[in-house]
């Protein structure tokens, strides 16, 4: 269990930077931004928890299962959506340390043994049915005097290898991260870390591997919290107020000199936003007209609309 005392160099550093950040944002008063960015982290957050258990969902569809409108997705993902989207705005008022908590909400406790694979290379066994549930109250028998924030990355790593629950997996991971970090500090609610973790799954991959490997889960850990202090950047980003997605795009329109482009281009051209940024800007643009959106998912292109 990664204590304080046993943190690697590089996770004691990216642990302090973070705390950092987020002395930033109440020296600031950045921890109440705008309904509208809000709005936006839920909803991402929602779509990358689900994105994470292999249902990706637009933000059309999740919009749609929140507004009880029909919408074309199976009746299991819309429930599981709408559980998750509630069960997110209430994580702040959930208690992280009682396992009682977790298993009222949770969706019970997997059957079965099975392989996971993730990415292209790494998969593993989890461990029998009939040990899942000695293994989660061990964890959280172990959490008393943790630090919040490692507990909750300790909880990813763990329950990712354990897949304790019969469905929704990665979502309740995501969920329950949630409840860890809001007790740490309430500004975790306005945080898109779960759409950060799926934005960067590859490298949560490679970061579970060699955490596998190792038989350590500190470079999870080490990956984790650099995921966090990225997430706090982009609410500082939001309050600094930078270029709107408006003004950036006409930025970008006049000094883009190619034809169709990906949100990796855009975020280069800019170099200061983040991916989350770039890809709230983008569904802007699209939403408003401006821009036309070719295939969809990670290979997604855009070009801008004619004026006029």
């Amino acid at each position: 269990m990664p204590k304080l005392s046993s943190l690697s160099p590089t996770a004691l550093s990216r642990l302090l930077a973070l705390a950092g950040k987020l002395g930033e944002v109440r020296g600031l008063k950045a921890q109440q931004p705008d309904a509208a960015f809000r709005e936006w982290v839920h909803m991402e957050n929602v779509r990358g928890a689900m994105a994470l258990d292999d249902c990706p969902l637009e933000r059309e569809q999740v919009e749609a299962i929140l507004k009880q409108e029909p919408v074309y997705v199976a009746a299991e993902v819309r429930a599981g959506c709408a559980f998750l989207a509630d069960a997110f705005v209430r994580a702040e008022s959930m208690d992280p340390y009682r396992y009682e908590s977790l298993e009222g909400l949770a969706p019970g406790l997997r059957k079965e043994q099975f392989v996971v694979r993730r990415g292209e290379r790494f998969s593993y066994v989890v461990p029998p049915a009939g040990q899942v549930e000695g293994l989660l109250k061990f964890f959280f028998g172990g959490l008393e005097g943790e630090n919040a924030v490692l507990s909750s990355c300790r909880w990813v790593y763990e329950m990712l290898l354990l897949a304790p629950f019969a469905r929704w997996n990665a979502s309740m991971v995501c969920l329950w991260q949630s409840v860890f970090l809001c007790a740490c500090d309430p500004v975790f609610s306005v945080l898109p870390v779960a759409a950060l973790m799926h934005e960067r799954e590859p490298e949560l991959d490679n970061a579970l591997e060699a955490g596998y490997l190792a038989g350590d889960a500190m470079p999870f850990v080490e990956w984790m919290l650099g995921v966090l202090a990225d997430a706090v950047d982009v609410l500082l980003e939001h309050h600094h107020g930078a270029p709107k997605a408006p003004k950036r795009l006409e930025l970008f329109r006049a000094g883009w000199r190619g034809g169709m482009f990906g949100r990796r281009d855009y975020v280069a051209f800019f170099k200061s936003i983040s991916v989350p940024t770039a890809s709230r800007d983008l569904a802007q643009g699209a939403d408003a007209g401006l821009l036309r959106v070719y295939g969809n998912g990670r290979g997604t292109r855009y070009g801008f609309a004619r004026r006029g």
